[in-house]
């Protein structure tokens, strides 16, 4: 009979399950919307599909914008090489920085003591106020706690997001150096496509010196637009989706005391440790613009 895991560690791996789904479905949603617009091109190109017919957004009436052949092979051209790639990169960061916060949220409810940390540096007057009017407006302590933690996985993701994985004395869940010693390249790649995400969220998809400050080691220069192309998308996931299965992993061996790795986690978080450690890349990722040794 297996073994009953921990509460903590039952609730950290069905997240992460669900967050898996939710990735791959973002993948297969993207091949699937490459593939058909090559096809669709095709069609319209040989004249076996008839030109779109765009209801318009106007707001009168049901008017609609007949396009011609010309005008459907530029919309289908758009969606293929603009919309689908940057609606899969939004949406592939989005789905991990949840997954990420639910962590520690896991953490933190389970273990409020957690909440302090010995990394100081930060509690300014500010978040003091925040705090006490979190105590004198909270009904119960648990409704205060629960406050704290929203406030606390908040901060959190402020400033550097990779500050996440390696200032444990800040975050506090059990990394301590393990992302610095094996994943070092992993969180460089994280950061730039971060970065990336938030020139497209922000910035029209334009690089800018923000970008550069957080990429140091890029080739692109200010004003210039990224490619995100099928290489890059499948590589972004991989980094995400398996960093976010070693954090889990930790969390359930040094917090919840729980070394049995299990199910989609186990799945996720074997091969991503023996191909994509710093010892062990398993692809060539110059794709994404980086020069690392």
């Amino acid at each position: 009979m297996t073994p009953t895991q921990p509460p903590g560690c039952v609730r950290v791996a069905a997240r992460f399950k669900a967050y898996n789904r939710d990735v791959k479905d973002v993948w297969a949603a993207y091949l699937c919307i490459d593939d058909s617009m090559t096809s669709l091109r095709l069609q319209i190109k040989s004249g076996s599909l008839s030109p779109f017919s765009l209801e318009s957004l106007s707001g009168v009436g049901s008017q609609i914008h007949e396009k011609n052949p010309d005008n459907t092979y530029g919309i289908l051209s758009h969606v293929a090489s603009v919309v689908n790639p940057q609606r899969a990169l939004l949406a592939s960061v989005a789905l991990t920085e949840d997954f990420l916060k639910d962590l520690a949220i896991a953490v933190y409810s389970a273990y409020p003591q957690r909440l302090t940390t010995s990394d100081d540096s930060g509690a300014t007057a500010e978040r003091e106020r925040k705090l006490l009017n979190i105590l004198l407006n909270s009904a119960t302590r648990e409704e205060a706690i629960e406050q704290v933690i929203e406030e606390r996985v908040r901060s959190l993701f402020y400033g550097n997001p990779i500050d996440f994985f390696q200032k444990d004395k800040k975050v506090r869940l059990d990394f301590g150096s393990y992302f610095a010693e094996r994943h070092a390249r992993n969180l460089e790649y994280l950061a730039e496509i971060l970065a990336r995400r938030n020139i497209y969220a922000h910035n029209q998809g334009r690089v800018d010196r923000k970008y550069l400050r957080e990429v140091s080691a890029t080739k692109l220069t200010v004003g210039t637009r990224p490619v995100i192309d099928k290489l890059y998308m499948r590589h972004s996931l991989i980094v995400m989706r398996g960093l976010a299965a070693v954090a889990a992993v930790l969390v359930n061996r040094n917090v919840f005391k729980c070394s049995d790795v299990r199910g989609t986690l186990k799945r996720v978080f074997s091969p991503f440790e023996s191909n994509y450690t710093d010892k062990a890349r398993a692809e060539d990722c110059t794709a994404i613009g980086l020069q690392l040794p």
